[in-house]
């Protein structure tokens, strides 16, 4: 019961490589830096500002959280908080991300489709707080050592958790004898049914909020 990447290093270390930690070293160049610079600016954030990125979009829609409850999240960050959002991800012919661009709030400012990966990242470092569910962008926004939450249900946040932040999951309890099923011989057996993993629904919209709050004060 260890972190995925613990595991390779374990790996590495019965073949004779002596490097015991994880050293993620991301140099973005000063045009990266400037496209931030200029996209906060034009979307009116500014340096005083609380910014919380968020990626609803997975690889595999049966990570993903309901759009419904992103919308959610995102009028409780903005009109309780007074936060600014961020939108980040990459449409794709998967129902779910299209879904899921066409029909995200509108409020937030959107990143989505409007920069290339190294660019994202260069937000993302702005952020005080990135939430996605299992994803790539959010484990490298815990690569990048921004402050993450992510959401899991199909795949067990004991080995997949933001590598640099232990405490930056919160774990579907929904009462399903499939979970995890990443580790399971019956994989995703709900994708029959078409559309998001019961799992994740699960997670409450209250329950995101209250880590956020947390994290955020």
């Amino acid at each position: 019961d260890i972190h995925v990447v613990d595991a390779y290093l374990k790996l590495l270390e019965s073949r004779g490589v002596t490097t015991r930690e994880a050293i993620f070293n991301f140099d973005f160049t000063l045009e990266e830096k400037a496209f931030a610079q200029s996209f906060l600016r034009d979307n009116a954030i500014g340096d005083n500002d609380t910014v919380v990125g968020l990626a609803p979009m997975a690889n595999w829609s049966l990570k993903c959280w309901p759009i419904r409850k992103w919308n959610e999240l995102i009028d409780v960050l903005m009109r309780k908080h007074n936060f600014k959002v961020i939108v980040f991800g990459k449409t794709s012919s998967d129902p779910y991300i299209k879904e899921a661009a066409s029909n995200i709030s509108r409020n937030a400012v959107s990143a989505i489709d409007r920069c290339t990966l190294r660019q994202a990242g260069t937000l993302i470092q702005k952020c005080n707080l990135f939430i996605s569910p299992d994803s790539g962008l959010l484990h490298f926004a815990g690569c990048l050592r921004v402050p993450c939450l992510g959401l899991f249900g199909p795949t067990d946040s004991k080995h997949y958790y933001p590598y640099s932040f232990r405490s930056g999951a919160i774990q579907s309890k929904a009462d399903l004898s499939c979970l995890p099923c990443s580790r399971s011989r019956d994989f995703a057996k709900c994708k029959a049914k078409g559309g998001l993993a019961p799992c994740m629904d699960f997670i409450s919209l209250e329950e995101v909020v209250a880590e956020v709050e947390k994290k955020l004060g």
